[in-house]
């Protein structure tokens, strides 16, 4: 098998910049962490509809085909989102 992590990162990068902006806006903001969380949720099943009827869906056979599903591509994407909002809340906990 590839080397998972990187191939998940390959699928990921797409959404690291867009995920950072977001995150540093809403803490920006200074919105509850329940309606940032949600947001993520939201935005998370708005890329999955998108994914699914598009023409990006051909991605997801790439990646498939690489040894990943549909649901663990965005269940770590949308881990990875939660970690990233862990870090961007502690370092705006400790500012």
């Amino acid at each position: 098998m590839t080397n998972s992590f990187g191939v998940f990162l390959q699928f990921y990068r797409k959404f690291l910049v867009p995920s950072l902006l977001i995150n540093f806006l809403l803490f920006w903001l200074s919105s509850p962490l329940v309606f940032i969380v949600l947001d993520k949720l939201f935005i998370a099943f708005i890329i999955y509809i998108l994914y699914k009827f598009t023409s990006l869906k051909n991605d997801l056979i790439f990646f498939y085909n690489l040894g990943f599903s549909r649901l663990q591509l965005f269940s770590l994407a949308l881990l990875a989102d939660i970690f990233l909002l862990s870090l961007f809340a502690a370092v705006n906990f400790l500012l």
